[in-house]
């Protein structure tokens, strides 16, 4: 870049300062990638559990409920189901 900068387009700017600019814009750093590439392999590696809380209206009341939601990735497949009370931990129950 610095080279560049001075051969082709006559800019003399010290390697030092070219640096600094350059970190205080974020450019010289590379891109964090916001998750991890996993292979899909079949088996037990290949699932993502996710309960999530919701509140749905059922009648006149709302009610809070958790949504069990399991993702096979290798198969493509998605199993969910909504519970008044879910521990992953314990036999599921409902109240």
């Amino acid at each position: 870049m610095h080279e560049k900068l001075a051969e082709e387009e006559g800019i003399e700017v010290k390697y030092s300062t070219l640096t600094r600019v350059l970190r205080q814009l974020g450019i010289s750093k590379s891109q964090q990638s916001r998750c991890s590439q996993v292979p899909d392999e079949p088996g037990l590696a290949e699932m993502h559990h996710d309960t999530t809380l919701y509140r749905l209206k059922l009648g006149e009341q709302l009610h809070r409920v958790v949504a069990s939601f399991l993702y096979l990735r290798y198969s493509k497949r998605r199993y969910l189901k909504f519970y008044r009370c879910f521990n992953r931990f314990l036999r599921f129950r409902q109240r």
